[in-house]
């Protein structure tokens, strides 16, 4: 029986779907024929993949991709492309490592699929063997090679680079046909290594059903390689190490190019169970604080009580004899002197008008009221110069009565063309 909440894993490749249940893989005709959340692994039937550089800003290299792949030939119909990785190479140029999708099939994919009642997260192959590069090559360039059928997948990079992305074909899968595609491999690596000037140490082996082969090269280059954890999968009756899907199941769900709805509800599913343990940890610990609480409470009531009785029982008494008017008035009178003594005098208010950086500013108006919270100043006057300089000049003057303590309540600024006329209404808090 499956477990609840768990995801069902579908491995599509040359032309196969394969479900695996349990320690088998079993076909299937469609996706779609399977319950429950799926986790789709697939190299996209006709789709293509490789490290493309292309003319143009970074973040055009999806359409810039497509329209030189249009203008190649490579595909006769609209294209979607699904980036892996991508990089500025130069003021003008970009390096794109991507997965191409005729459209009709990205329909299937992530339209037909996506409207099922149950979510199916969809994964590139490229992909999935672009994330091992980034998990396995610390410090040194690595070599991905995933066999499978006639076929040999080789991705070559770095942790923050991809420098090669390819399909190597054999015509069959005869001996004779598999070493020269192993061969085919091996000349591609080195003439990256050649070309990118870099030094591969290590090359991953992966496979898939029926091509748990290894490749018969040199002493030199059979240090490098390293096979990919296996585990034994049935399938029409016979038992055989495979690897690719282990791969797969490590992918998240970020990594999906499912639409973002399909993710955020796979993850909702997916962590439902431990949220709603926390929500239930956490309402049993206000249970238990609430509990808490009221002892605490009914503790200081009685506490408070005690000490109430202390009180009775000393009779401390206050006298209630109110301030005398003289205090009053010292009161009062130590009030004024402190709101004077912040008020600016005239001439401080004057001085704070013409010390600025408004110098052609010439006053034609100029009121100041002295209230019991604050001075209130109207200014009006012309300035004789240019619109920029008359309006740059204003605003330096603004910023400085502001600086000074002045706050603006209005401003108006109506300029001609060697003649501007200011009006202001400022104020300045004296408490």
């Amino acid at each position: 029986m499956k477990e609840r909440n768990t995801i069902s894993q579908i491995i599509e490749l040359d032309g196969e779907l394969l479900h695996r249940t349990g320690g088998e893989l079993v076909r299937i005709d469609d996706a779609g024929d399977i319950a429950g959340d799926k986790q789709l692994l697939t190299d996209f039937q006709e789709g293509m993949s490789r490290v493309m550089t292309v003319e143009g800003p970074l973040k055009y290299a999806e359409l810039l991709v497509r329209r030189k792949l249009q203008e190649a030939g490579e595909f006769e119909e609209p294209v979607n492309v699904f980036t892996h990785w991508k990089k500025k190479k130069g003021k003008t140029t970009s390096d794109v490592f991507f997965t191409a999708v005729p459209s009709r099939l990205t329909s299937y994919y992530l339209g037909e699929l996506g409207q099922q009642e149950d979510i199916t997260l969809v994964y590139s192959m490229y992909g999935a063997l672009w994330d091992i590069i980034r998990r396995e090559a610390v410090t040194d360039p690595v070599a991905v090679v995933l066999r499978h059928h006639r076929f040999a997948e080789v991705v070559v990079g770095s942790k923050h680079q991809v420098y090669f992305a390819n399909r190597c074909v054999a015509f069959d899968t005869e001996k004779e046909q598999v070493d020269a595609l192993w061969e085919t491999v091996k000349s591609d690596i080195e003439t990256v290594e050649a070309e990118q000037r870099i030094k591969v140490k290590k090359i991953i082996l992966l496979n898939w059903i029926n091509a748990d082969d290894a490749p018969q090269w040199p002493q030199e280059w059979q240090r490098r390689l390293e096979k990919a954890p296996q585990e034994r999968l049935q399938m029409d009756t016979l038992s055989q190490p495979v690897s690719l899907h282990l791969v797969a199941r490590r992918q998240s769900a970020a990594q999906s190019h499912s639409p973002l709805k399909d993710k955020l509800f796979h993850l909702s599913k997916k962590w439902a169970p431990a949220v709603n343990f926390g929500m239930a940890l956490l309402i049993v610990a206000m249970v238990v604080g609430l509990i808490g609480m009221k002892a605490d409470a009914y503790r200081l009531q009685q506490h408070m009580e005690e000490i109430q009785q202390q009180m009775g029982q000393v009779r401390i008494g206050f006298p209630k004899e109110s301030l005398s008017d003289d205090f009053d008035r010292l009161l009062k009178f130590v009030v004024q002197l402190d709101r004077h003594r912040n008020t600016p005098s005239y001439q401080q208010i004057v001085d704070d008008l013409t010390q600025t950086a408004l110098k052609q500013l010439a006053l034609d108006h100029l009121k100041v009221e002295f209230g019991p919270d604050k001075v209130r100043l109207e200014v009006a006057g012309n300035i004789d110069a240019p619109f920029e300089i008359a309006h740059g000049g204003f605003q330096k003057f603004l910023n400085q009565m502001t600086a000074r303590g002045y706050h603006v309540e209005e401003s108006r600024f109506e300029t001609e063309i060697n003649r501007s006329q200011v009006v202001l209404k400022l104020s300045r808090p004296v408490i």
